[in-house]
């Protein structure tokens, strides 16, 4: 892998991490310019000497793009089992009135019979959020209640062409020419 890849242009970060990296370059550029010791920074900003250094090693390296914060590659991803997955699925659709602690407590004794690693309650959460609001309907509520919400009111279909003509109801002028040849209304 190489490093240009992990480093795109400047351009193609947002503002406001441009503007975050110009902060760590305007804590870090009096060393850089040997105007003051690390140790002075230290002491006038609270920043840990350790932090300083990655920030001085990634602007030597990769320059201002090295200053802008990296996302994780899997940020966002629940990192689970899929049997621990679909267990706590099937327990939210299954209990309607049980909160998500209740579920937590409930896959963590789930887990510990099995012998699987237990879920935190925002691996919980994040699996709840996940599920649709539609499927929660469904399964908490019944068929009847889920198409009332979701499906469609009033469905026609035609089996052939200009079978179901739709009509605005309104008023059309309408013109007759009479004898002397001018239009009138009838």
């Amino acid at each position: 892998m190489s490093m240009q890849n992990e480093h795109p242009p400047l351009t193609a970060y947002s503002e406001e991490q441009r503007q975050a990296a110009m902060l760590k370059y305007q804590v870090i550029a009096p060393y850089l310019l040997n105007e003051k010791t690390l140790t002075v920074i230290i002491e006038e900003t609270g920043i840990a000497k350790r932090t300083l250094q990655y920030w001085i090693r990634d602007y030597e390296q990769f320059g201002l793009k090295g200053l802008i914060r990296k996302t994780r590659s899997d940020a966002g991803k629940i990192h689970l089992e899929p049997e621990i997955v679909v267990s706590i699925e099937q327990l939210i659709l299954k209990y309607k009135r049980k909160s998500l602690t209740s579920i937590h407590r409930m896959i963590c004794e789930q887990c510990q019979k099995q012998g699987w690693q237990q879920p935190s309650y925002y691996q919980v959460y994040k699996v709840s959020q996940s599920l649709s609001q539609s499927l929660k309907k469904l399964a908490h509520d019944g068929p009847k209640d889920y198409e009332n919400q979701y499906d469609l009111i009033h469905r026609r279909e035609a089996s052939y062409p200009n079978e179901i003509w739709q009509a605005d109801h309104t008023l059309l002028d309408i013109f007759v020419i009479n004898e002397k040849g001018q239009a009138e209304r009838p």
